[in-house]
């Protein structure tokens, strides 16, 4: 399941830069790309409350070939049909395949760790989404943008990792249908783990705005094109490299208090930006912890999940997560856009930092009240 993890992050980071340099190419809008690209955003929020049924009735493995199908029928559709009209529904449907590989790979992990190491298999999870995905441009640059073979290469890769998982079919979690409305499920996991969705909103809010403007910001600031580059490498290098020691953690310490710790971090990045930019090491050490602290609350909510929620329950919870987690991506995209444009460049600082202060506030009013009364996540 691992593998297909680090395949699916190695398949969207090799396609998705491709995809936005063509459309570059070709004259769109900028609009149009953004909106091109959230696609497989929208595909998330909308497929996730069916997923749980499609699930519970073709097994979790039929699931997956059903996913691995739609994505890699997508990515040999891209190229053949080279135009930004076929490509908002065929990048539809390869969001929706995505959709079901993400929640079904949350579900199996979750479902096959045991308590004393979940948090180490989701911070890996996590480092290998991550990984892949900043492996793929990296294969782009050997490849070209203008022939199909990186699409080809996009779908083999899905078809093998999902093919590695068939002798292991008997060790799929088996959940049983649930006589609940799909609606009321994802009702019962929001009222019984709010902060965890809370964290999946502005996780996905800081990873999409910060990933995407930061080098836009760094340039603001007075950096050179060069420095500014680098300000993506810090911040992916630090989302992946820093999941092994939070997860580690997160085994070894009540994960309650770690998520704090981990949103403190969030607000306090943002923050201390302004006043790093005139130091670039300074800057770049700041973006690794802090894109180690972002994807590390990702990590640690989705063991609080699995401890949380079993079964069924599990695969509803995990659809929820994932529709916030999106929902926030989706609004942090447009939003620290919106905001730089308001305030040059201070906007997209202020706006992350007002998210995680909302967050920090949040978690601790929860985290007091289950102190003093029942435990919940």
């Amino acid at each position: 399941m691992l593998a297909l993890v680090a395949a699916a992050g190695l398949t969207f980071g090799l396609v998705v830069p491709i995809l936005s340099l063509r459309l570059e190419q070709d004259g769109v809008a900028t609009w149009v790309i953004g909106l091109n690209g959230s696609m497989a955003l929208l595909a998330a929020l909308l497929i996730g409350p069916l997923i749980p049924a499609l699930v519970v009735r073709a097994g979790a493995l039929g699931a997956i070939v059903a996913g691995s199908v739609l994505v890699a029928a997508g990515f040999l559709l891209l190229p053949t049909f080279p135009s930004v009209e076929a490509w908002f529904p065929i990048r539809f449907m390869v969001g929706c395949g995505m959709t079901l590989l993400w929640v079904v790979s949350l579900t199996w992990l979750n479902a096959a760790v045991g308590e004393a190491r979940r948090g180490l298999v989701m911070g890996l999870n996590a480092a290998l989404f991550g990984g892949g995905y900043a492996l793929g441009p990296l294969i782009v640059t050997q490849t070209g943008i203008d022939s199909r073979l990186p699409f080809d290469m996009a779908a083999a890769i899905i078809g093998i990792a999902a093919a590695l998982l068939v002798p292991v079919r008997r060790v799929a979690p088996r959940l049983e249908i649930s006589r609940t409305r799909p609606l009321g499920q994802l009702h019962a996991v929001l009222l019984a783990a709010p902060v965890v969705l809370a964290v999946a909103f502005a996780s996905g809010f800081g990873e999409s705005g910060a990933g995407a403007l930061i080098p836009v910001y760094s340039l603001r600031s007075g950096l050179s094109l060069e420095q500014s580059v680098i300000t993506v490498a810090a911040l992916t290098l630090g989302g992946v490299l820093l999941q092994f020691p939070i997860g580690w953690l997160a085994d070894r310490i009540e994960r309650g208090r770690l998520l704090l710790v981990l949103s403190a971090l969030g607000l306090a990045g943002p923050i201390a930006l302004p006043f790093a930019t005139a130091a670039p090491a300074a800057l770049y050490a700041l973006l690794f912890l802090w894109g180690g602290a972002v994807l590390g609350l990702y990590a640690v909510a989705l063991t609080l999940l699995g401890k949380r929620f079993a079964g069924a329950p599990l695969l509803h919870a995990n659809a929820l997560f994932v529709m916030v987690y999106s929902l926030g991506s989706v609004v942090g995209s447009t939003g620290t856009g919106a905001a730089m444009a308001l305030w040059d460049p201070h906007g997209l600082v202020a706006l992350l930092a007002a998210v995680f202060l909302i967050l920090l506030g949040y978690a601790v009013l929860r985290h007091r009240r289950r102190n003093a009364t029942v435990p919940t996540a």
